[in-house]
């Protein structure tokens, strides 16, 4: 019998005048085990909070933006994307359009963020829109297409079927001189991120839709790049820099959320690990 198996069973199973032992000896390991129990549980909570919390944020957005300077947006993107798609560590590289425009349901108009999307590249790593709360995405139909968030659809009175039009701030001329551009597309789905600001302000369409809405054909806003480490986006994004023309710059998950990541405190297991055990690579 092992030494500590020993010690353990001699004070677990005492003589009757030693009896008192045995009870202390029970309600310490009780102790224990209540007080590790309760430290497994509350880690694993917040863990699993700051989890969902992440998904949901990052579920939506890119974790490394990729956008031009000028404003002009990127021209000649397939061959960026192919030069990026070289990095290691890199789950897909998918292009964006996007404007700010103003959206006209049935029973009211609301400022929103209009995001063309390749659609078929977005679904392979977005839940979401794999599964629609209602319909199907535009490119499954004939006829221009959107995409509403739940939130959207419920402040504009649009559904699925619905026609809404869509204001751009950029202009066209016609004999009368100058008048924003405009198109009436009709509402083929409904999603749903669980992020409500995701949801209450974007709607989605198909990459060549914005193109042609905001006047930009052959370029994109930015390039949404998604890796499979998220807290390596800074070394990832340092890699990226190296490959893109002198105009393009780079903007990472965790500088596009600051605020909201600092207030939660999310931090990668490494950190977690170091609260916990306080080990001496943890300690400066």
């Amino acid at each position: 019998m092992k030494y500590e198996f020993f010690i353990a069973l001699r004070y677990l199973t005492a003589k009757r005048k030693q009896a008192f032992i045995s009870v202390i000896t029970f309600i310490s390991v009780l102790g224990i085990t209540i007080g590790v129990m309760a430290l497994i549980i509350a880690i694993a909570l917040i863990t699993g909070f700051q989890g969902d919390v992440q998904d949901k944020i990052l579920g939506s957005t890119s974790h490394i933006m990729v956008s031009d300077l000028s404003g002009e947006g990127l021209g000649d993107y397939p061959q960026l994307i192919s030069k990026i798609e070289e990095i290691k560590g890199l789950i897909s590289v998918t292009p964006v359009v996007y404007n700010t425009v103003l959206i006209s349901g049935p029973t009211k108009s609301s400022g929103a963020i209009l995001k063309g999307i390749d659609f078929g590249l977005e679904r392979k790593n977005s839940t979401w829109l794999q599964k629609l709360e209602q319909g199907h995405v535009p490119e499954e139909i004939k006829r221009d297409g959107v995409l509403l968030g739940r939130e959207m659809s419920a402040t504009i009175g649009a559904g699925v079927g619905d026609v809404v039009n869509v204001l751009t701030s950029s202009s066209r001329l016609s004999p009368m001189g100058l008048f924003p551009k405009s198109k009436r597309l009709i509402v083929t789905g409904i999603f749903n991120t669980g992020l409500y600001e995701f949801d209450s302000s974007t709607a989605l369409v198909s990459l060549p839709a914005a193109q042609k809405l905001f006047g930009l054909e052959g370029r994109v806003s930015f390039l949404q790049v998604r890796i499979k480490d998220i807290f390596q986006a800074p070394k990832v994004g340092e890699d990226i820099k190296a490959v893109l023309p002198p105009l393009a710059y780079v903007t990472t998950w965790m500088e596009l959320n600051k605020n909201l990541f600092s207030a939660l405190k999310l931090e990668p297991a490494s950190a977690l690990q170091c609260r916990v055990d306080l080990s001496p690579p943890c300690i400066s």
